[in-house]
């Protein structure tokens, strides 16, 4: 454990019983009468906290501005009016049904626990939060989470579920209308694709002036029955999109866009609901994505015209302000259909400029 660089015993450190704080407490009266009060930084690890930390954080640290607790357990929550970072890492829960956590100037949170909820209180907006999901936290919990974010600034998500998005909860969490900055990791896992596009498009109709968004690992379920399989076709041909214009919103604020390590084997479906749906995107990353084959036989040029002449009549794009496209692929990636899906559009991004990078291990 470390208090702004005070040294405390390890055996004066494990605690077991809710008087574990107030013991601490005691401790740094006798030892360091002049600096108790000021206390900023507190970092609890491996410790039994008590089922009254959180109120005893509040009075005892009364200008606390950063806490961690890593692989802490037995509290039910947290109460601090000056604290500004949070990092709650690998918690588990007691007899409490929730976390809540009561931090009125909080700025940054890290969390990543196994609870059966949390409930989160701020009043000023969140500069920026990092959010772990967990196969022990129940798909309402997921949602309740997510949804008392709704002032945060920057957020990362990483391994929710799709069904987390799409649940009755969700629905009712405010607008994330000071969301500009999205990182998505690993989200959206459902034994079914349409929920994941339906999840992805539910997620964006609450971020209404999100600037930046980053998909990363948007996987189909291997052997899951497509609407249409591209794979082993030698030419690209049009798809049903599985969400409807409704349910994929116009994100008018959206200026930069990356897929990351993400499926677009299937005519691209994913990047074109992007394609049509974002009318102010300037910058645009295709990284390490897996891509449709492309055979072009043995009059490559003619079979490759002819493919971009197809994207043309897919769907109306709406992405004429798109300046810069980078393409990242690897050795033997067969980018072809990617390249020829930007040329085909050139027309409505006519100042669009496309870069190849070949991507070292």
């Amino acid at each position: 454990m470390s208090i702004d660089g005070l040294a405390v015993p390890s055996s004066t450190a494990q605690w077991s019983s809710t008087s574990g704080f107030l013991l601490l407490a005691w401790v740094l009266h006798i030892n360091y009468p002049n600096r108790f009060l000021v206390i900023s930084n507190v970092w609890f690890f491996l410790v039994c906290l008590g089922y009254i930390f959180g109120e005893q954080l509040r009075s005892e640290c009364p200008v606390l501005e950063d806490l961690q607790l890593w692989r802490c357990r037995e509290f039910s929550g947290l109460h601090s009016d000056t604290l500004k970072k949070l990092n709650v890492v690998d918690c588990s829960d007691g007899a409490a049904d929730k976390l809540v956590i009561r931090a009125p100037s909080l700025a940054s949170l890290y969390l990543s626990l196994h609870r059966n909820g949390v409930l989160l209180y701020t009043e000023k907006f969140l500069a920026e939060a990092w959010i772990l999901g967990s196969d022990q936290l129940s798909r309402r919990g997921e949602a309740i989470l997510l949804g008392s974010l709704f002032n945060v600034t920057g957020l990362e998500l990483v391994c929710f579920s799709a069904m987390a998005i799409l649940h009755e909860e969700f629905d009712k969490s405010p607008v994330f209308d000071n969301l500009r900055t999205l990182y998505l990791d690993g989200c959206f896992y459902s034994k079914s694709d349409v929920n994941k596009f339906k999840a992805l498009g539910r997620l964006l109709q609450k971020l209404p002036n999100l600037e930046m968004l980053t998909l990363k690992d948007f996987w189909y379920d291997e052997g899951t029955q497509r609407e249409v399989q591209m794979v082993n076709k030698p030419t690209l041909k049009t798809v049903r999109p599985v969400v409807g214009l409704i349910e994929f919103p116009i994100l008018e604020n959206l200026r930069t866009l990356l897929l990351d390590e993400c499926d677009l084997h299937d005519n691209f479906r994913l990047l074109r609901h992007f394609l049509r749906s974002s009318p102010n995107l300037e910058k645009l990353t295709v990284r390490l994505c897996k891509l449709p084959n492309v055979f072009l036989g043995g009059k490559g040029k003619a079979r490759s015209e002819k493919g971009y002449c197809q994207f043309q009549t897919l769907v109306h794009f709406k992405c004429q302000k798109l300046k810069s496209t980078e393409i990242i692929y690897k050795n033997g990636s067969k980018i072809q259909g990617l390249v020829g899906l930007f040329l085909g559009i050139s027309g409505w991004a006519p100042n669009n400029t496309i870069t190849l990078q070949k991507y070292e291990d």
